[in-house]
C-alpha cells in the first residue's frame, strides 16, 4: 500500500503545538486544564487520564 500526501495537505498531517484546552465535566459542572496536541483537526490529551474528571470520574468535554 502507497500513501501520498500532497504538498498542500501537509498542514493536516503535522502534529501541532501542546497547547491547554479548558475541560469541563457534563455531570458535576467541574472544569480543569489538559495539555494536548491537535492532529487531522482532532485536539488530542497528552496522557488518557486528562479526558476524565478529577472530580467524579465522567468523561469531560473540550
Amino acid at each position: 500500500m502507497v500513501v501520498v500526501i500532497w504538498l498542500e495537505d501537509r498542514h493536516l498531517h503535522r502534529r501541532g503545538p501542546v497547547e491547554e484546552r479548558e475541560m469541563g465535566c457534563p455531570s458535576c459542572g467541574h472544569s480543569w486544564h489538559a495539555d494536548g496536541r491537535e492532529e487531522y483537526g482532532v485536539w488530542f490529551p497528552a496522557s488518557e487520564d486528562d479526558l476524565y474528571c478529577p472530580v467524579c470520574g465522567v468523561e469531560g468535554e473540550a
